[in-house]
């Protein structure tokens, strides 16, 4: 077994009233269209901040 990290990209999306909310994504482009969606259907968005992190190790069997 071999412990593997995945890379994750975190949208910190701001509301205002609410402060700050976690979306996590898998890929560049996943957060984007998050953050796209987000815009097009009307969600109260003041700011947004992408972060990149290591998510929690994943196990996967080696052969």
């Amino acid at each position: 077994m071999v412990v593997v990290g995945r890379r994750v990209y975190i949208i910190w999306i701001n509301t205002g009233e609410y402060g700050w909310h976690p979306v996590a994504c898998r890929t560049w482009d996943s957060a984007a269209l998050c953050y796209r969606t987000l815009i097009r259907f009307g969600a109260p968005v003041s700011a947004v901040l992408v972060t990149r992190q290591v998510a929690p190790p994943l196990l996967e069997a080696t052969p």
